[in-house]
């Protein structure tokens, strides 16, 4: 059978999967402003909560390291420029454990718990852990990864428009390509970076449950806020896989409607 004669279905079925996918996206996103919302409310409601060891997360987080041989980690006060982009971190270059300034010397258990947390990747980093280190080099992927894709077309819809006159879209079809290229490097780091996640979340359960710090109920409150950094990581997962599958629904929607001219 010619193609050409299958062209109008194809068209049909490619619209109505665009649509659907559509739909899914937008209710994923309304998922992921509950999960957030909820994230948020936990984080605040436990950055109210003191430990009653009564140790800092600073403190805390010494003692961890200390305990783990790990006497040459620092924990330092994060720059405000790095903090917004990457948060409360550990530096595998550096060899420190970089937090927001909020959370240090802050004996919430909040900020002891996301700075024990950084602990259990400077542990899995010493020993050799090389997911942790694959983690660190590509990081600024993870980040800014999805945010390139618009950008990056633009860049190559100007170059046609300024140097062919709008005569070809070869550099906003390369551009489009490089810029598929980092969501599909992106999707497939943030999904390393769940699993990485959860490793250290349950590392950094196993070092409390061994050490003084916490008590057994302040541990489960613990989980449970890691629980809900987990599921956003997860959702945001999604959503960029969702929004990669459009990208090439809508590209083959676009190379049938074409054929269907011809």
């Amino acid at each position: 059978m010619n193609l050409m004669l299958s062209n109008s279905p194809i068209v049909g079925i490619l619209t109505i999967l665009v649509a659907i996918l559509g739909i899914a996206i937008f209710v994923v996103s309304i998922i992921a402003v509950v999960v957030r919302w909820m994230l948020i409310h936990k984080y605040r409601k436990y950055n109210n909560m003191t430990l009653l060891c009564g140790l800092n997360n600073v403190q805390a987080g010494r003692t961890l390291l200390d305990a783990h041989g790990l006497q040459d980690v620092q924990i330092v006060k994060s720059n405000w420029f790095m903090a917004q982009i990457f948060g409360n971190r550990y530096s595998v270059k550096d060899k420190k454990i970089k937090l927001r300034g909020n959370i240090m010397d802050n004996s919430s258990l909040t900020a002891v718990g996301v700075t024990c947390q950084k602990v259990a990747f400077a542990a899995a980093d010493q020993a050799g852990d090389k997911m942790v280190k694959t983690r660190a080099v590509l990081a600024p992927i993870i980040a800014f990864g999805p945010l390139t894709f618009i950008p990056i077309l633009l860049i190559g819809l100007i170059m046609d428009i300024l140097i062919f006159s709008g005569a070809s879209f070869v550099c906003t079809m390369v551009c489009g390509l490089l810029g598929f290229v980092f969501l599909v490097i992106s999707c497939v780091l943030l999904g390393i970076s769940v699993k990485i996640e959860k490793k250290a979340n349950a590392y950094c359960m196993e070092m409390l449950e061994k050490s003084n710090i916490m008590t057994e109920e302040e541990r489960d409150y613990l989980q449970d806020l890691f629980n809900f950094y987990i599921l956003d990581y997860v959702i945001q997962f999604v959503e960029n896989i969702l929004e990669l599958i459009r990208f090439i629904l809508q590209i083959l929607l676009v190379i049938a409607k074409n054929q269907d001219k011809k």
